[in-house]
């Protein structure tokens, strides 16, 4: 068994549909041979660029009417391939955001897998000002026979969760992270690969 993994590696700095369209662009670049794409966190809006959480939560949206998602949509009917993007989901407890995993499917359903559990409140910056946690692992998602779970950056610091995914009977996975700059750390915007796993 094979799974040919796209990974979208890039800088989304814009708005929304600027950074959708951007997304979109590269992928029918690099990846149309993809089993899975998978974009970074922040794909839909980077929260770092804004001073307060109501910034923020003017441009978050209900996965099911996001504009950012359509644009998903649209390219994974396209390529006939699903796609896990980043969002900020809009939540009924404004200012606050929900920071998102969402499997966009080829037959364009839309599933929310995850929202970020633990959020990072570290060096300076506090996440926990703009979103809420997420309250349950990842829903387990199967391609190409291989069984698969979601995490978002910081919670690579706490391995329960992984354990738990392992414990699940995870093959593998997907996380998906915004680095900061900072020591032994690499920003290489534009950049793509792809991942082929056994």
């Amino acid at each position: 068994m094979e799974l040919t993994v796209g990974i979208v590696q890039a800088d989304f700095k814009g708005n929304p549909v600027e950074n959708a369209e951007k997304g979109f662009k590269l992928v029918m670049e690099k990846h149309k041979e993809a089993d899975l794409i998978v974009f970074p966190e922040y794909t839909m809006l980077n929260p770092l660029r804004f001073k307060t959480p109501d910034e923020v939560y003017a441009f978050s949206e209900h996965i099911e009417e996001s504009t950012f998602i359509n644009t998903m949509r649209r390219l994974s009917e396209l390529l006939s391939v699903d796609i896990i993007v980043n969002i900020i989901e809009k939540t009924n407890k404004p200012p606050l955001s929900k920071n998102t995993s969402v499997l966009v499917k080829s037959d364009g359903e839309a599933v929310p897998l995850y929202s970020k559990i633990h959020l990072f409140d570290a060096l300076g910056y506090k996440e926990s000002n703009f979103f809420l946690n997420g309250d349950a692992p990842s829903k387990f998602i199967r391609v190409r026979g291989f069984r698969l779970a979601v995490a978002i950056c910081y919670d690579l610091r706490f391995p329960e969760l992984f354990r738990f995914y392992a414990l699940n009977g995870a093959d593998g996975v997907v996380v998906q992270a915004g680095w900061l700059r900072g020591p032994l750390k690499e920003e290489s915007p534009g950049n793509t690969c792809i991942h082929k796993s056994s």
